[in-house]
């Protein structure tokens, strides 16, 4: 009597089932793994507070040093923000007629805080250049101001070639920009 049998006639399985079924146990412990993954969120707010433009205007006077009588080949006159003329030497009768100085208003509906910012864009011609632009503002920053701001605009004029600028009605500009911080 025998014990133990064996059966030598039970067929082997193909290979290819015994690789899917390695597959099928894969795929079923990834499934498996990924169903006990925790998932953690975090939102953030998002806000905007929409602002009107802030604008300015030049109010139609320009920077006019008026009429200079040279005294060297090398002098300057400066008009302030006030529209107070200086002369180099200190000699006030060498201006031969009326200054003027242009104002500037910032309108700034908001009330926000903004920055004012000053360029020569151009010089004046041959011989002239500008510089020391003054705005009167104490810093280039302008915080909380009301919603006008009104100020004037001067320049130094540098007059370095004086025979290149006899007779000349010369012209440059200056460019005044606003923008909010």
């Amino acid at each position: 009597m025998h014990i133990c049998a064996v059966n030598k006639n039970k067929p082997k399985q193909p290979k290819y089932l015994l690789n899917m079924k390695k597959i099928t146990f894969i795929l079923f412990a990834l499934i498996a793994g990924t169903t006990f993954a925790q998932t953690n969120n975090a939102t953030a707010t998002v806000n905007a507070e929409i602002v009107a433009p802030i604008s300015i205007a030049q109010d139609n006077i320009s920077l006019d040093f008026g009429k200079i009588a040279l005294t060297g080949a090398d002098m300057w006159v400066n008009v302030d923000n006030t529209g107070v003329r200086t002369f180099q030497d200190g000699n006030a009768q060498i201006g031969l007629n009326a200054m003027t100085f242009p104002t500037f208003t910032v309108t700034n509906p908001g009330n926000n805080t903004y920055t004012i910012s000053k360029a020569v864009v151009s010089e004046p011609g041959a011989g002239l250049t500008l510089s020391n632009i003054d705005t009167g503002l104490t810093g280039a920053q302008e915080s909380n101001m009301s919603t006008v701001k009104i100020f004037g605009v001067g320049a130094r004029l540098n007059i370095t070639d004086a025979t290149a600028v006899v007779g000349a009605n010369n012209a440059g500009t200056i460019k005044i920009t606003v923008n909010y911080n």
